[in-house]
């Protein structure tokens, strides 16, 4: 589980809500996971449904907003990147699930607490935050 902290804040409202809105969809997958029967599927389809949508909506989003705000072109494509090869990570371990390995979401906390919560957020969005 992760409790949002206002040093997370990268200081836009509109993303800084959507961190917020994600770390509460990954924190009821953890819950899921680790409290539920292990016949989760139909409640963990639902959540990484979620979750992708989530995923997905921010990362556009935060995408046009470093264009609108004048965030360098090369940093943007590299932040582009990134969220790419999230994005791909999250679909092979959901494609993994749905092919009925059942423990493939097990592997998904450690990438989303792990390497976007601690790294991407409090790393990568930090850096585009001086030009907001």
């Amino acid at each position: 589980m992760f409790n949002w902290e206002t040093k997370y804040a990268i200081g836009h409202a509109e993303v800084d809500s959507q961190h917020q809105d994600l770390i509460a969809v990954m924190n009821h997958l953890y819950e899921l996971l680790t409290s539920a029967p292990r016949d989760v599927n139909s409640q963990a389809e639902r959540i990484i449904n979620e979750l992708a949508l989530h995923v997905s909506t921010h990362f556009a989003y935060e995408e046009d907003l470093m264009v609108r705000i004048g965030y360098p072109t090369e940093k943007i494509a590299q932040h582009a990147a990134i969220h790419n090869d999230m994005l791909a990570k999250v679909q092979s371990i959901v494609a993994a699930h749905r092919s009925g390995d059942a423990r493939a979401l097990e592997d998904l906390l450690p990438l989303l607490y792990g390497e976007w919560l601690i790294d991407h957020i409090c790393e990568k969005d930090m850096d585009f935050s001086g030009y907001l």
